[in-house]
Formats: structure tokens, sequence, C-alpha cells
């Protein structure tokens, strides 16, 4: 396959199951196939390298973050939105799903994906787990506000050579190829990984700098990048985010839930298990 050819190339997701982004909970890994050609590096990890998804991100439930906390104050949030942090190249982010999700859909041809996986809580409460996750969530958006993203090509190059650690290095004697968990800047996995590992989500036995947005996407759920979750936690595998459909909105209007979303088109949905977001 040539490169012009693969560009064109489409990944087939029409197994995955869907959920409307209203499902999103606080600590889910929202994943991201941006569409090829909005920018060279999309084009290049999906194509070359053979990437599902090219960029990736922690999901917000506002529900879960008092008055006080500091995405509050900083990004105003509704409540019956759902967000995701994440790292862009302008900096840290907090984007509306939704608001994403209505752009892509106006597009002519490539749409991208977004995908999520349910970060399961394991041992804990499901009530309990989310607080504690947006407890964390708030420390590093307090911390990270005005960090840079990772211009270094070298360092994100490191994260995703694994086969060259250590003293498995054909290359270069040095180890160029070890991470140095570096955090004055951060590309967006890397963002996401310390904040699952400050979360005790996720062990540390690896720098955070080591993971990729496709590892996220490969994980069997138990490890990832070499990596195992911590007390039981897990992720689901992987759906589709899409918008609520008219009949998600009316259902959502029925249960007295909130009315903003219905109001400008768009609705909420029950959890993935049934237990209310």
């Amino acid at each position: 396959m040539t490169a012009a050819t693969g560009c064109l190339a489409a990944f087939s997701y029409d197994h995955l199951g869907e959920i409307p982004v209203t499902e999103l909970r606080t600590g889910d890994v929202v994943l991201f196939r941006e569409p090829k050609f909005t920018s060279p590096d999309n084009c290049i990890l999906q194509v070359f390298f053979r990437w599902d998804v090219n960029h990736c991100g922690l999901a917000v439930d506002p529900a879960d973050f008092p008055a006080g906390s500091k995405v509050r104050q900083l990004s105003p949030m509704q409540n019956d939105r759902r967000y995701v942090l994440h790292m862009t190249t302008h900096g840290l982010k907090l984007w509306d799903v939704d608001q994403y999700l209505a752009k892509m859909s106006k597009r002519r041809f490539d749409k991208g994906t977004t995908f999520a996986r349910r970060l399961l809580p394991g041992m804990q409460s499901e009530k309990a787990f989310r607080k504690q996750l947006a407890t964390h969530v708030d420390e590093i958006f307090t911390e990270f506000q005005n960090k840079r993203y990772e211009g270094n090509l070298l360092s994100i190059l490191r994260g995703y050579f694994d086969s060259c650690e250590g003293d498995k290095c054909f290359v270069c004697p040095t180890n160029c190829c070890a991470t140095s968990n570096d955090l004055s800047s951060l590309f967006c996995s890397e963002l996401l990984a310390e904040a699952l590992q400050r979360a005790n989500v996720l062990s540390r036995s690896r720098h955070s700098d080591e993971f990729m947005p496709q590892d996220f996407w490969d994980s069997d759920g138990v490890k990832i990048e070499k990596t195992n979750f911590i007390l039981g936690k897990k992720l689901a595998p992987a759906t589709k985010v899409r918008r609520p459909t008219l009949e998600e909105i009316g259902a959502c209007s029925a249960k007295g839930s909130s009315t903003s979303l219905a109001a400008s088109g768009k609705g909420s949905n029950p959890s993935l298990n049934g237990q209310p977001s």
C-alpha cells in the first residue's frame, strides 16, 4: 500500500457498540481518531504507524466536582454536559465533547471517530471512585494548566520505541530511548497516564511519558504498556461515542432531568450499568 492509498484507506469500527456522550463518567478514557487531513501528524500516525487512535484525554462529569474546585472556577461547566481534559498543541484544554462531535459531523468527508473505554472501579464503590478521580483531576488541572505541549519529537519517540530500552538498543549504546519523566511539557497520553497514576489507578512501574494513545486502545483491560492497573481496576472494551438521539432526549425529559441539553437539541441517557452517572 502506498502512502497515498493508505491515507484514503478506512479502518472499520462497525463491530463496536455505541454510547451517547452523556454516559461518559469522570476518569473514562476518551480516544480520538481524528480526521487524517486535519494535520500531517494525524496522517502519519494513522497511515505509516497504523494507529487506530492518535489522541486521547480524560472524561469529566461536572457533577463530580464541587463548586470550589479549580476546574469549575477556571472553566465554567454545565452539569448536563460531558467534557474531556486533554493536552493539545495549544496547552491543557477542557472540551465539551458534544460540541466536538457536532463540529466533526459537519465535515463533508472524513469525520473522524471518538471512542471511550469505561474505567471500572474494582474494589471501590462507583460513587467513591468517581469522587476520588475528580479530586486528582482537579489537582492535575491546577498543576498543569500553564504547561506546554511536548514539542520535543525525540521525547515522543522514546516513549514509542519500547524495543530500544535498556541494553536492547542496537543503534545507540547510550540508551537514548530511555524516558526521563520530565513533566515540564506533556503530550496527550502522558497527561492521561500521569492522572491515572496519581489517582492510584495505574502502577508507577513505568514513567507516564512511556504511554502512547494507541497503548490505551491496545490494552487488554487489566494491563497497559507493560503496566498493571491497581486493586482490580480495569478498562472496559472500547465503544464509539455519539451524540444523543431525540428518543434519548425524550427519556431524559420524562425522568425530570436537566432540560438545558434538550433545549439545545441534545440529551442524556442512563449509564452503561444502570446506575446514575
